[in-house]
Parts: structure tokens; C-alpha cells; sequence
């Protein structure tokens, strides 16, 4: 499994906002990264089969969507029981709808938090 965190993978509108959502959150010390952007066809039905992912057809295959984790301790966590990792992706969420991205956080059907997406 080759995961791509390079955000010139990114669609150039996509990059822009990701900068500025990245120095907003290292402005307050968000501990949020870049954990993947740009998919290939395999990864994201890989994600697809095992239930992380719930289409085939996700905005990564493009470039027009990146996943950003919270990041402490040198340590991954998608942790949302955690109110404090919840809190992390909720302000990342809504700083991403500022900046004018969709964010999964806010989505009805299938919360995603690390999901941001340029809005269709």
C-alpha cells in the first residue's frame, strides 16, 4: 500500500487552500498533517473493499481531495471517542468550509473527518 502525502499531487486550487489551511491550524497548534492526497485507481478500491472508503469514484483519483490526520506525539490518530482528537478535526472541518473545501466532518451519511474536498 503506497500512500502519496505530496500535496503537488493536488489540483493547483486544492494546493492553495491546503497552505492556507495548514498555516490557520499551526496558527492556533492544531495538530493536524497531511496524511494523503492523490489516489491511484488500486489504492482507492483497496480502501473501497476493507470499508474506509464508500465509493470508487472519490475526488483522491483526481487530485481534487486530501486527507489531513491528527498527528501527535510523532503518532497517527483517527481517534473521534477522544473529544479532544473530535475537537482537532472539527476545527480543521470548519476552517477547510471557510477556505471554501467540502468538508467530511459535516457530511450525514458517512462522517469522514480527515476529508476535505473542493466543493463541486
Amino acid at each position: 500500500m503506497i500512500i502519496n502525502n505530496d500535496i503537488n499531487s493536488l489540483v493547483q486550487e486544492l494546493q492553495t487552500k491546503v497552505i492556507l489551511i495548514i498555516d490557520a491550524l499551526k496558527y492556533i497548534n492544531c495538530p493536524i498533517q497531511i496524511f494523503e492526497c492523490r489516489r491511484s485507481p488500486e489504492r482507492q478500491a483497496e480502501l473501497f473493499k476493507s470499508g474506509y472508503s464508500k465509493t470508487l469514484n472519490s475526488k483522491h483519483l483526481t487530485g481534487s481531495a486530501v486527507d489531513m490526520v491528527v498527528k501527535k506525539n510523532d503518532v497517527w490518530t483517527w481517534d473521534i471517542k477522544n473529544p479532544r482528537i473530535l475537537a482537532s478535526y472539527k476545527v480543521y472541518a470548519t476552517i477547510s468550509e471557510w477556505y471554501g473545501c467540502e468538508a467530511g466532518f459535516f457530511w450525514k451519511s458517512f462522517q469522514d473527518c480527515p476529508h476535505i474536498q473542493l466543493k463541486v
